[in-house]
């Protein structure tokens, strides 16, 4: 980064946004983990399970790379979903030595059931706002997310 751009100035609306989207998230978490226990699931876990089921099949070393977590911890992480039923291990066909992990249809319920929850909890707060609002809401921060991808 060059000099410039480190003492440059940040826009009042800069802040006012990422503190925004900080709360909200903040917010969605403490919500998600209020009802973690209710699914056998600790927030680690949950979120463990969520890139699982997103990546899979998908093996550790992808894993910690999208979790950027130590290996030991995504082990043992891993060891719980299995023993609760929500994850497979299963070799590849194509490589014996390469371990894969899967959802299984108990996890992908469990998962579902908890993400449908937390979403109903963030509809409750979208009622009050009026639907062309929620739209241009949803237009922006696409515009947003695109951008801090181009980066």
């Amino acid at each position: 980064m060059e000099r410039s751009e480190l003492n440059m100035e940040l826009k009042e609306e800069t802040v006012k946004l990422d503190n925004l989207l900080r709360r909200i998230n903040i917010h969605l978490n403490k919500y998600t983990k209020t009802k973690l226990s209710k699914y056998s699931l600790t927030f680690p876990r949950f979120h463990t399970l969520w890139v699982i089921s997103k990546l899979e099949p998908v093996n550790m070393s992808q894993l910690n790379k999208k979790l950027m977590a130590a290996n030991s911890t995504l082990t043992v992480t891993v060891d719980h979903l299995v023993e609760e039923g929500f994850v497979d291990r299963c070799r590849d066909k194509k490589d014996r030595r390469i371990v894969l992990l899967k959802t299984t249809q108990q996890g992908k319920m469990q998962l579902q059931k908890l993400l449908n929850e937390r979403q109903l909890f963030f509809q409750k707060a979208l009622n009050e706002i009026d639907i062309d609002e929620q739209k241009q809401a949803i237009c922006l921060l696409e515009n947003l997310l695109n951008n801090l991808i181009n980066l």
